[in-house]
């Protein structure tokens, strides 16, 4: 895990401001105060969030301000992650509340408690290595104030222990030996309960053994019973049988004899079509009789007939239309003799001359009345030779319409012909449809006759059969069956209320012998538990705890012979974790040391922790980070040049340092500065 930035807004003495933090070693830098500090805790918080009585809310939350947050972000194993919580101000509660989590650019809002769950994830921590109060791996790991190092120093032996149980995941076994005891408690309150349960054993295998025979001798009754009615059924199964033959030659007769009825009906419905069709051929005939008195040869009508009606419609539409034109030829002639009449009559009584007011002469009057009288008289006779002309016309025109009349009559008469004749031919395929037809019934008749006499010929030869005997007796043996099967029945239900309670003494013997076999399970399991296992986790949790110390040792030599170069002082680990200082030969205690060496001490012990954790808990994605809060503290100058030999020698992909020392800023490979004015931190250049 390496972390590449972190955001804070109203985090302590922090605004709003943004750090970016880059690989290979970076110090934080600034005055006593400045907010360095605030950098580790807010990263903490942003893993973690709060943890009971280390890090609370009135700790993180900037004074006079109602919320606040802090967003994290990592690459892990490539992957980019953030992780962002908040702060809120309730009352005079400073709680968590709801934040997110993004794992390559998939944001999800969650509570405070998803996002932990998220991170232990992500981080791959162990759940059960976080407490309510602190991750014991990530303080041991990643981030150790200096003083909560030197706590785990001077505690008892055996605080001390309990916490380096927790740190490496094998406070387990004391777990184990703790709850393996209430166990064995747990185990003879269980064998108690189960000899009671077991009370009775002997009593009830007895009871069972007396069933088991009554339900043998019950078993042998029915297996009589059994072969008693096995019999029975193979009578009337043989009668029923019988009865079935029997049964069946009845329903063939029955059957036959439906189908002689059947041929009777048949053959009489034949009989009666032989009988319709004489009849109709004698109709047919006496119609075909009238019909050939009527009917004549009318080929010689068909070719001229319908020719010579045309010819005399056409000739009358023109009688039509040259009388038309006469009648208003005469009607023309009519119209100017009335206006030549009606000339003479208006200049008889005119006096003066509408037109020129001239007084009308009598020879004036006469000369036009001669002229017209003239008119009068031609139009008289072109009006009677019309007249004459009409009447010709008119005359001669009846005629040809006398002529067509006979002509449509004669066609008329043509054609009813033609129909009766074809009535006629009609009327002879009939007759000889209905030969055909009465010859098609005769042949069926004598079928049906030959079927008749078949019929009748294999009712002959099936018997007449009395079932009553048959019925009977199967009635009796039907009767005795169901006697033998009530009986059975008796025997069954005898048995099967005896199998009950054979099964439920078979389950309280099985039982108490499982309960019988429980309690030898639980004797062996308490001597297991109480000669063995506890005695083997007691030898497991020594060797993983030699394994440990001899490199936790070996781990914590190295790292304080390195900034350590005085050959006067030795150290090593006791049994119980406890450093062991020799100074010229002799043993020191810790209090006796000067600042610098108790600081070398704290460090060497807090490197040595870091790495056997880190080699120990193999899963844990932390391994590439480590942060370093005030390692120098009462360091000298030769000491501070060693801190250079110590990175380089934890040689990990990111290392924070928070330091006020500025020796320090030669031997890393990024600084950001801080500065804090008027209780607000800023980075400065």
């Amino acid at each position: 895990m390496i972390i590449r930035k972190i955001k804070l807004e109203n985090i302590r003495s922090y605004v709003n401001q943004e750090i970016e933090l880059p690989d290979g070693t970076v110090l934080l830098s600034g005055n006593i105060g400045s907010g360095k500090s605030t950098i580790l805790l807010a990263i903490e918080f942003a893993l973690f969030g709060l943890l009971k009585g280390d890090l609370t809310g009135s700790t993180l939350l900037r004074n006079g301000t109602n919320k606040g947050s802090v967003e994290l972000f990592l690459d892990i194993d490539g992957n980019e992650a953030s992780i962002k919580r908040v702060l809120k101000k309730n009352s005079n509660t400073i709680a968590q509340d709801s934040g997110s989590f993004a794992l390559n650019n998939e944001v999800k809002l969650l509570s405070p408690v998803e996002i932990k769950q998220h991170v232990l994830n992500l981080i791959n921590y162990p759940k059960e290595f976080l407490t309510q109060t602190k991750s014991l791996i990530y303080r041991y790991t990643v981030y150790t104030p200096q003083e909560e190092m030197k706590n785990i120093l001077f505690s008892s032996n055996e605080l001390r222990l309990d916490i380096l149980r927790k740190v490496f995941g094998i406070d387990k076994y004391k777990r184990i030996r703790e709850t393996s005891r209430i166990f064995l408690t747990k185990l003879k309150e269980r064998k108690s309960q189960l000899l009671i349960k077991a009370d009775g054993l002997s009593e009830d295998i007895q009871e069972k053994d007396k069933i088991i025979y009554e339900i043998s001798k019950l078993s042998n009754d029915r297996d009589i019973l059994d072969n008693e009615i096995k019999d029975l059924v193979k009578k009337i199964v043989l009668l029923k049988s019988e009865v079935k033959d029997k049964e069946e030659l009845a329903n063939k007769l029955r059957m036959l004899k439906n189908e002689l009825n059947i041929i009777d009906v048949k053959i009489k419905n034949e009989n009666l079509k032989l009988e319709r069709n004489s009849k109709e051929k004698e109709r047919l005939r006496e119609e075909i009789k009238e019909l050939e008195k009527e009917v004549f040869p009318v080929e010689s009508y068909d070719g001229n007939l319908e020719g010579n009606i045309k010819i005399k419609e056409e000739a009358i539409k023109e009688f039509d239309a040259d009388i038309i034109e006469v009648l208003n030829n005469i009607q023309d002639i009519k119209t100017r003799k009335a206006n030549s009449q009606a000339i003479i009559q208006k200049i008889n009584v005119l006096d003066i001359c509408p037109l020129c007011k001239q007084n009308v002469s009598h020879d004036h009057k006469s000369s036009i009345e001669n002229v017209e009288s003239n008119n009068i008289n031609l139009l008289n006779k072109d009006l009677e030779n019309l007249n004459r002309k009409y009447n010709d016309l008119n005359s001669e025109n009846n005629s040809y319409k006398k002529e067509l009349e006979n002509l449509k009559l004669l066609k008329n008469k043509v054609y009813i012909v033609k129909l009766k004749k074809a009535n006629l031919m009609d009327k002879n395929k009939q007759l000889n449809l209905i030969d055909a037809y009465s010859e098609e019934v005769l042949k069926e008749l004598t079928n049906m006759n030959a079927q008749e006499e078949e019929i009748k010929s294999k009712i002959s030869g099936i018997p007449e059969y009395n079932f009553d005997i048959i019925k009977d007796e199967l009635e009796s043996l039907n009767s005795d069956l169901k006697t033998l099967e009530i009986s059975k029945g008796k025997i069954d239900k005898d048995i099967e209320n005896k199998s009950l309670i054979l099964e439920r003494l078979k389950e309280s013997v099985e039982s108490k012998l499982k309960v019988r076999d429980d309690i030898g399970k639980i004797e062996e399991l308490n001597h297991f538990i109480d000669e063995n296992f506890l005695n083997l986790i007691d030898v497991m949790e020594r060797n993983i705890m030699l394994r440990i110390h001899s490199d936790f040792n070996s781990l914590f030599q190295k790292w304080f012979s390195i900034l350590m170069s005085n050959d006067d002082i030795n150290i090593r680990l006791e049994k119980d974790f406890t450093p062991a200082i020799e100074q010229n030969g002799y043993e020191t205690n810790y209090y006796d040391l000067s600042g610098g060496e108790k600081t070398a001490t704290a460090l060497a012990y807090r490197l040595a922790l870091n790495q056997v954790i880190n080699n120990i808990v193999t899963v844990i994605k932390t391994k590439d980070l480590i942060i370093l809060d005030e390692p120098t503290d009462g360091f000298s100058e030769e000491q501070i040049d060693k801190i250079r030999d110590v990175l380089n020698e934890l040689n990990m992909r990111q290392i924070i340092i928070v330091s006020h020392e500025p020796k320090i800023e030669s031997f890393v490979n990024n600084i950001i500065r801080l500065e804090k004015k008027e209780h607000v931190t800023r980075i400065i250049a």
